[in-house]
């Protein structure tokens, strides 16, 4: 991304990423996401945002990165070794669109 004035700041670019992702999460009922050590917990309201279905689909698409834990709400764990912290935060984006455009295919048919 450039201005007039030339490349955007890193830390503007990451606070972007970090925007996008705030957006993302609040339409796939994510009500917190932390960083711990080289993972994302990524926690869902309730238990009904993730098919488990879409659990094999993120494997397959993404490799074995993710952890599963249901307790009164849905936590995944997506592991994000060896990945730069903007390419973490990018890969996450990544995830929540995919889901995002599973849902909205599963909508309209």
């Amino acid at each position: 991304m450039e201005d007039r004035f030339g490349a955007v700041p890193d830390s503007v670019y990451h606070l972007f990423l970090v925007a996008r992702l705030k957006i993302l999460a609040e339409k796939l009922g994510i009500i917190a996401i932390s960083q711990q050590n080289h993972s994302f917990l990524v926690t869902f309201k309730g238990l009904n945002h993730i098919e488990s279905r879409d659990i094999g689909d993120l494997i397959g698409k993404f490799g074995r990165r993710f952890g599963f834990k249901m307790s009164e709400n849905l936590e995944m764990t997506v592991r994000c070794d060896k990945l730069s912290n903007v390419k973490a935060l990018l890969l996450l984006i990544k995830i929540f669109v995919y889901l995002l455009e599973k849902r909205e295919n599963e909508n309209s048919v």
